[in-house]
């Protein structure tokens, strides 16, 4: 990749070697400074209505129970196969 396209930090890193980032780097960070950040951060998130998420919700459990039904008939379909066949499982 040219330099051109990388990142600042990116084509900084590429000059200093493969491994000049995170090598012996560490961040220490006080845990009410950490939950501050979450807070903060958890404020600007955008949050689905209620309405959206029983929707969303309840798409995903219909879908998840179809899918359950297809793969138990498809699985007793196969099972029957297979004792048709050889005459095993029962």
């Amino acid at each position: 990749m040219r330099p051109g396209l990388m990142a600042k930090g990116a084509a900084d890193a590429a000059r200093q070697g493969p491994n000049s980032l995170n090598e012996g780097s560490f961040v220490s960070v006080s845990p009410v400074n950490f939950l501050r950040d979450v807070e903060a951060e958890a404020k600007r998130v955008t949050w689905p209505s209620r309405r959206a998420t029983l929707v969303t919700t309840g798409a995903v459990l219909a879908m998840a129970s179809l899918t359950s039904i297809f793969f138990f008939v498809v699985d007793q379909l196969i099972g029957l196969g297979v004792r048709e066949l050889f005459g095993l499982g029962g």
